[in-house]
């Protein structure tokens, strides 16, 4: 992935990138399940501004073009995403991220709604998040509900 910093201090960070992209999906062939790779090149922008120390709102956007006849030629994803940090207790965090977005799969489109909550200490590895996003209106078939709850280990450098 490249990425550049077009700007990033205490209020602001702006930043573009291009990546080459997988997404996996199961094919039966001859009988047999096998997992294949779809291919894209993608392209993001991201604007994030730091209202106070607790409470930030951005906007991404992402394109990506589909390598294979499979897949969607055209995605653009466009997403509003305030976040807000919350320190309870002696060092735990609580970072709330809600996010309304449009996704658009060539000529399909819809808009969702996701929140992340996020339940860390800050010098510890591990930290707790779910994840549960909703329909709001589409023409992309896909469940009115997903969820998800990740244990998240983080590298330290």
């Amino acid at each position: 992935m490249t990425t550049y910093d077009l700007r990033s201090d205490e209020k602001w960070h702006l930043r573009v990138g291009a990546h080459p992209a997988l997404s996996f999906t199961t094919r039966t062939v001859e009988g047999e399940a096998l997992i294949v790779a779809r291919r894209f090149l993608a392209g993001e922008a991201v604007a994030r501004y730091r209202l106070t120390p607790l409470f930030a709102a951005g906007v991404y956007y992402l394109y990506s073009h589909g390598l294979e006849p499979s897949v969607p030629t055209h995605t653009h994803f466009v997403s509003l995403q305030p976040a807000l940090t919350v320190s309870f207790r002696p060092g735990w965090v609580l970072g709330f991220h809600p996010q309304v977005y449009y996704l658009r799969l060539d000529e399909c489109q819809g808009f969702y709604t996701a929140t992340r909550l996020t339940l860390s200490l800050p010098r510890a590895p591990f930290s707790l998040s779910v994840l549960v996003n909703k329909i709001l209106h589409t023409r992309i078939s896909g469940e009115d509900w997903l969820w998800n709850v990740s244990l998240i280990y983080r590298y330290r450098r």
